[in-house]
């Protein structure tokens, strides 16, 4: 990192995605899974910081609509080696107290339901 570089903190990466996803719409948010056929909407996300990479990491829940009612796919965010954010293809792993935290606030945001 140079010294010029202005880091976007975690907060500021979730309040950046969160007016994204808004603005946007959840027409944008369409992807495709393997195991499901065809392209599923997302209805509701929720972002959350994790509690031990330093602020490095955000995890993303999200509700996705499916024929068989809500579908939910947790994802992450983080930041690489040149302090940009990307988003991670795997499964994060998280402990028990991020677990019940992100699902609190889920629950709190609507998502999970």
């Amino acid at each position: 990192m140079s010294v010029n570089t202005i880091v976007e903190t975690a907060q500021e990466f979730i309040a950046r995605k969160t007016e994204e996803f808004q603005r946007d719409g959840k027409d944008m948010k369409l992807w495709h899974r393997v195991d499901l056929v065809g392209k599923h909407r997302v209805e509701a996300f929720t972002f959350m910081p994790d509690m031990y990479s330093g602020g490095r990491k955000v995890f993303l829940l999200e509700r996705v609509s499916s024929e068989n009612g809500p579908t939910y796919r947790v994802s992450y965010y983080m930041m690489n080696d040149d302090d940009m954010w990307t988003w991670m293809r795997s499964c994060p792993m998280f402990s028990r107290q991020e677990h019940d935290r992100l699902f609190a606030q889920a629950i709190l945001d609507g998502t999970y339901i």
